[in-house]
């Protein structure tokens, strides 16, 4: 693309999203999706721990969805998601921005039955390429469940060094980074 189609793209692109915003409304997913093969995408993986009856720290891991087409084969992962950097309120309808709090918050309505938390600390952020869009970075958070977590057959608690065969590659070093920050600060 030359210059003269860079800038004819970014401001036909910068019209189209400030007249969705004057109009109070969202970007479409068709939209969204094709947004994300070309941006930076952050992501928030949620990381839960527990210390189990040994004193060794576990970490909750959830199952893909069965139709999952990112994941085929239902792997093991730490639950986790984009982080939009604007939410429409519930009440309001109004655009707010979402912190990283917020956007954890999302991830355990959405993938832990609604599992209240406490936001600790991001330990670590990393971009990497397994992944369906082309630039994801995924900021690894530790937070605290408020109360018991229930495990099932799909979302169970691991240790790192008996972490599923059937998971995510990448994210073994994201519960690393977890419990070395974890055995530093608790």
């Amino acid at each position: 693309m030359g210059r003269l189609e860079e800038f004819v793209f970014g401001h036909v692109l910068r019209f189209g999203l400030r007249w969705l915003e004057r109009r109070n409304l969202w970007v479409p997913q068709l939209a969204w999706e094709a947004w994300q093969a070309v941006c930076l995408i952050p992501l928030n993986d949620v990381v839960i721990p527990r210390k189990n009856p040994a004193g060794e720290w576990e970490f909750l891991l959830t199952r893909r969805e069965e139709n999952d087409p990112e994941w085929p084969g239902r792997p093991w992962h730490i639950p986790g998601g984009k982080w939009r950097p604007w939410v429409r309120d519930k009440q309001t309808g109004v655009r707010v921005a979402c912190s990283q709090e917020s956007a954890c918050c999302e991830v355990t309505r959405a993938e832990l039955s609604g599992l209240e938390i406490d936001l600790v600390h991001e330990v670590g952020t990393c971009f990497w390429d397994e992944f369906g869009y082309r630039y994801p970075v995924t900021h690894t958070v530790i937070c605290f469940p408020k109360g018991p977590v229930a495990e099932t057959e799909d979302r169970k608690f691991f240790s790192v060094r008996d972490l599923p065969n059937n998971m995510i590659r990448r994210q073994g070093g994201f519960l690393e980074q977890a419990e070395e920050w974890l055995m530093v600060n608790r």
